[in-house]
């Protein structure tokens, strides 16, 4: 029994630690969202093959696709025939509502065996048009520190995993409207493309059962290396297989001659057929123990994701010929993929010891670098600003290598150093807009918007790209342009029809000028066309920046409509009515909210928002709106708010006070009971006043939160507490009635299995009347 109080005590320190959210100030959902959306877009071509295994039944269906595309064009070529693959084999992946399939989304479902997707162009651009965004906090998956982000609407919510580190998004959970797992999307194995640009190369997909569907490996991946009209003239080479035909008849009649084998294995590798590349790697080894084969080896490992046999193969190599240069790099890489970024660092430094001409080696360890800045500080920053002076020494006119010199001087507040380098870059590619894009943020984040909107201005003269169009229109919003920012948003609707993000912006931009009449249109024709809660939400959330009766009018809207709110979403609507009256329209609009929620009288809102606060945890607001109610109507209601609001927060004089007042309402019963809680608590308390035991001091720390009415700080402080005293009722009684008020029935339910005796009989005592004030 004690071993079950100590493994339910500690489940519910965990419980805590890992669902403790965010302060809003520090990061928000959108902002993840978007540094994994400007990763991709640093991704300006990739060539490479995609091979799909499906599992079905005991069977395993290969499905293999080559691509190819830049920022001009595309291609691909099937080597399987999708069609095979009947409908009810394939149905739950065709369900799937996919978000994320870099590094082009369109490339990559295109070249999947699915079916039946919608035919969205970039998914994670415009996620807002299509779910509820909340940033749920912080997280340990497997060995890695995440994000975790929901996205909810009325069909599906979705949990998307955000590595902290790479800034990508490594796990995506997917639950159907009745809160069941449905599938389960992991992407695995990152690898370091380019200098600061993670990628998975292995995605698999389980059902909600764990049972694996797909599992989907990029092979012979290259990013950004320069696609041009020639590569695509060329095309892919797919005449493999009489070549490994050829060769093998060759090994047949030449068993020992180890280069056959090294042949054979790099056809293997550009036909994608990777086991065979290892086995025929592994036989030319057994002919001849060559380094040169052992670092091939190595290289189909790190494309197979099997980075700890990678691993095992350098240290081998390694043991001939410690100070081989490359051997050193491909140990980094290899770091790097298994998430030792100092075990990492410190390989790499080793390799640009021995080769420190080696650019390629430089530009890794310059990121290592610059992300190992974030954790150290000052000193790793200035390690990276001397590598990529070096970089720029060795290869002066590489604009990117002047790019990454002007970010580490910018990041070091050295803003003409970095403008020097930024306009370097330019010098170098007048009509690259990268650099044009480099410089213009720059500007922006020095303040000084004109020069950067004639860059933006520019960046589209140069190249009318979608992106490029959407980040003038966008920068003209920022800086207040409203007009200029309209004219940009529908001209990029014309050329990118049916885009619902393009529309809110158009419709918000007329707002903005003063054009109610047009922007209002356009958004109750969204809502009409898509009449989901959510986008009553989103779209009052817009509108009350600009006309609040109007703002009311949409919330009040969707509250007629029955069936069309989910509970969470009722209560927000409130909530945000309340605001709008109480903190920006004050008592002028109180009639108003009286007319629109039917509510007979301003105690009866104060009592509304009190009981929101206090189901919150925000027991000091709660305190706040329950006093003002009782001021406007002088009811056992409210008296009755206050006395349990008052014995929570330990404000025992006051608590009997209003206890008193019930008592002379006529409601003896009631008042008395509320006393004898009072007492009880007091006695309580009185029992562990002396007794000095481990958890002592963060069970006084809850207290004293607890007493401020910060319920969520307190219960912390005394999941700490426990963390420290497993035995220590007097902290798991008090989780246990704040989980009530939060309504976290699970916590409370392991709270209460620890309590026995009085505790738990005064516990279930006050969690009554708790339940009573959350009945609303």
């Amino acid at each position: 029994m004690k071993l079950k109080r100590y493994l339910l005590a500690f489940i519910l320190v965990i419980m805590v630690v890992l669902s403790t959210p965010i302060k809003a100030e520090e990061i928000s959902a959108k902002d993840l969202l978007a540094d994994v959306v400007s990763q991709l877009e640093q991704v300006k071509d990739f060539k490479g093959t995609i091979v799909s295994k499906l599992y079905v039944g005991e069977e395993v269906i290969d499905y293999r696709t080559q691509v190819m595309k830049s920022e001009t064009r595309s291609m691909s070529h099937n080597l399987s025939d999708h069609s095979q693959l009947a409908a009810e084999e394939n149905r739950l992946l065709n369900s799937i509502p996919w978000i994320y399939l870099p590094p082009d989304y369109n490339t990559l479902k295109n070249s999947l065996p699915l079916k039946g997707q919608l035919d969205y162009q970039e998914p994670l651009s415009d996620l807002s048009d299509l779910y509820n965004i909340e940033l749920l906090g912080e997280s340990i998956d497997g060995e890695r520190e995440v994000y975790i982000i929901q996205l909810e609407n009325m069909l599906t919510l979705q949990r998307v995993f955000i590595d902290k580190e790479y800034k990508t998004i490594s796990k995506i959970e997917i639950f159907n409207g009745a809160n069941i797992r449905l599938a389960t999307i992991t992407y695995e194995d990152m690898t370091l493309f380019d200098s600061s640009i993670w990628l998975p190369v292995k995605m698999l997909i389980n059902d909600g059962g764990g049972k694996l569907l797909m599992e989907v490996i990029y092979q012979n991946w290259d990013v950004n290396t320069g696609l041009t009209e020639f590569d695509f003239a060329k095309g892919f080479d797919t005449d493999y297989q009489t070549k490994i035909k050829q060769l093998k008849e060759k090994s047949k009649e030449q068993r020992n001659n180890d280069k056959l084998y090294w042949l054979l294995s790099d056809l293997y590798v550009k036909d994608g057929n990777l086991t065979e590349a290892v086995n025929s790697l592994q036989n030319a080894i057994r002919i001849k123990d060559s380094i040169e084969y052992r670092k091939k080896l190595v290289e189909i490992y790190q494309m197979q994701g099997r980075y700890r046999e990678a691993l095992g193969e350098i240290r081998v190599a390694l043991q001939s010929v410690y100070n081989d240069a490359e051997l050193n790099y491909l140990l980094g890489e290899v770091q790097l993929q298994l998430g030792r970024i100092n075990n990492a660092r410190y390989s790499l430094e080793k390799a640009v010891d021995l080769d420190p001409k080696n650019t390629l080696y430089l530009e890794k360890l310059f990121w290592v670098y610059s992300n190992l800045s974030d954790e150290y500080g000052k000193y790793m920053l200035e390690r990276a600003e001397g590598v990529a002076e070096k970089l720029v020494k060795l290869e002066p006119k590489n604009k990117i290598y002047r790019t990454y010199l002007a970010d580490i001087y910018l990041e070091k507040d050295e803003e003409f150093k970095a403008y020097q380098s930024y306009s370097k870059a330019v010098e170098l590619a007048p009509e690259d807009t990268w650099v044009y894009i480099k410089l213009a943020q720059f500007y922006d984040k020095v303040g000084k918007s004109n020069k950067a909107e004639e860059l933006y201005e520019y960046i589209v003269y140069l190249d009318d790209s979608l992106e490029n169009q959407r980040r003038l229109a966008d920068f003209y919003f920022k800086i207040g342009k409203y007009e200029l920012a309209l004219d940009e948003y529908q001209a990029l609707q014309s050329r990118s029809a049916g885009n619902l993000n393009l529309k809110f912006k158009i419709a918000e931009s007329y707002l903005a000028i003063g054009d109610n009449e047009k922007g209002l249109s356009i958004f109750n024709k969204i809502l009409k066309e898509n009449n989901f809660g959510e986008f009553y939400l989103q779209i009052g959330e817009i509108v009350k920046k600009y006309n609040l009766d109007a703002a009311i009018d949409i919330y009040h809207s969707s509250l007629q409509q029955e069936g069309l709110l989910t509970a969470e979403e009722v209560d927000e609507i409130h909530k945000r009515l309340g605001y709008i009256y109480f903190e920006e329209e004050g008592q002028k609009e109180l009639n108003k909210l009286d007319q629109l929620l039917e509510i007979d009288s301003q105690a009866k809102i104060y009592q509304l928002l009190g009981k929101y606060k206090f189901s919150a945890g925000d027991l000091d607001q709660a305190i706040s709106y329950f006093k003002l109610a009782l001021n406007r109507q002088d009811n056992l209601e409210n008296h009755y708010n206050l006395a349990i609001a008052y014995l929570i927060v330990n404000h025992i004089d006051l608590a009997k006070a209003e206890a008193e007042q019930i008592i002379t309402a006529g409601e003896e019963a009631l008042g008395r009971e509320l006393l004898e809680l009072i007492d009880r608590i007091g006695d309580l308390e009185q029992d562990y006043k002396d007794i000095y035991v481990p958890g002592r001091i963060n069970r006084i720390k809850g207290d004293r939160l607890r007493q401020q009415g910060r319920l969520t700080e307190a219960l912390v402080k005394y999941r700490e507490s426990i963390y420290e005293n497993y035995d220590y009722k007097l902290s798991y009684f008090y989780v246990g009635l704040i989980s009530g008020i939060r309504e976290d029935n699970l916590q409370l339910e392991m709270a209460k299995s620890i309590l026995e005796g009085e505790e738990l009989k005064l516990l279930e005592d006050l969690l009554v009347h708790i339940k009573e004030i959350n009945q609303f």
